[in-house]
């Protein structure tokens, strides 16, 4: 790791994992349609211009829960078999850090991307409409201080609980978001989205963060671009450095175009990964570092989450006890994608597979 992140006792600097948030919850919205853009500045071609628009309704105020039941920890049975005393070499249990109560603290982080339909134009702080356009669930240990992070790829075929009544059984996980605000469903958008997750794939989610184009725009502006290596032409970048602004990087992230071909869903979350990079480095730099105590509050503002302040202030207390950091991204180990009678990506899932990633992911 670059040395300049470290402090005088070779660990991360307190604002790491805040900041890492931040990216991650920035480049989230890398994957919205193309509708406005603060200043008029988006595409002109909305990505799903011909579906029904949703309508707009009140922000939930129901607390985030999960309704899958954790899984229980297999008991040791006992045994009166004799043996002689060893010595126990095996890694004692690590206590949690920084006062939370919990050995790992799971965050669904969603990107709600703008529907032209919806009529969301101007409204900096409207969560209520559109789709969950990019997922990533990132999972924070407070015993190891490693933060893992994990792309949900937004076109995989998923079962939709609690909507039998409506008919609807099965859709892409991204539909969830808003089948949860036009279904007026407990928790609406977010925690559907995190139900369907639990589900279908076992994760067991403790926080949601949503956030719009608009906060991506502005705080990617606020830090002053991203330098960004294009390594191959693709759509309207050609190859070489790039110092991009916010509405470069919100289009250089979405695209699909590879010299003309389309590349699906996996090469952006693979772009994704890359900007949440670019989006540390340039956050972590000498002339944005100081910044972070105004950038802080002015991020969350732009935010739709029930992170309480208490788990804020264990994550910038973990932050200078991070040891690693890990991005996981699907491939077609994890699913079979097909075009439906609409000419739309469907991932359908190997279950089996996912969840033996989702074990992994979630191992204590």
């Amino acid at each position: 790791m670059n040395k300049k992140f470290l402090n005088k006792k070779g660990k991360l600097q307190l604002p790491f994992l805040i900041l890492l948030i931040f990216a991650i919850l920035i480049i989230l919205l890398v994957l919205v349609s193309t509708g406005w853009v603060i200043g008029q500045r988006m595409n002109q071609e909305a990505i799903s211009a011909e579906r029904t628009a949703l309508p707009t309704i009140t922000l939930a105020t129901v607390p985030f829960t999960v309704t899958t039941d954790p899984s229980v920890t297999p008991q040791i049975p006992q045994t009166t078999k004799t043996v002689n005393p060893t010595i126990n070499t095996s890694t004692p249990t690590l206590p949690p850090q920084c006062g939370s109560t919990k050995d790992v603290v799971t965050f669904l982080l969603i990107a709600k991307d703008y529907e032209e339909g919806n009529k969301e134009g101007g409204g900096k702080n409207d969560y209520t409409t559109g789709f969950a356009d990019a997922i990533r669930v990132v999972r924070v240990d407070y015993r190891t201080g490693k933060v893992t992070m994990l792309a949900i790829p937004r076109d995989l075929v998923v079962s939709i609980p609690g909507l039998e009544a409506h008919s609807i059984y099965q859709e892409r996980i991204k539909m969830a978001y808003a089948y949860g605000y036009q279904y007026d469903t407990p928790g609406q958008g977010p925690v559907l989205v995190a139900n369907a997750l639990a589900t279908n794939f076992g994760f067991q989610i403790d926080y949601t963060f949503t956030m719009n184009f608009s906060a991506f725009y502005e705080m990617v502006e606020t830090i002053g671009g991203l330098e960004i290596d294009v390594s191959e032409d693709i759509g309207q970048f050609t190859a070489g450095h790039y110092n991009m602004s916010g509405f470069q990087a919100l289009a250089y992230a979405r695209l699909r175009d590879k010299a003309g071909e389309d590349t699906s869903d996996v090469s952006r979350i693979e772009r994704q990964t890359q900007i949440i990079y670019a989006i540390r480095d340039k956050a972590l730099s000498p002339e944005i570092l100081p910044q972070i105590p105004e950038l802080i509050p002015q991020f969350l503002q732009l935010t739709s989450t029930d992170v309480t302040v208490g788990e804020v202030n264990h994550l910038l207390c973990l932050a200078d006890m991070i040891s690693d950091v890990e991005s996981i991204e699907m491939d077609e180990t994890y699913f079979t994608i097909q075009i439906d009678a609409f000419g739309y990506e469907r991932y359908v899932p190997h279950y089996g597979e996912i969840r033996r990633l989702v074990e992994d992911f979630q191992l204590p």
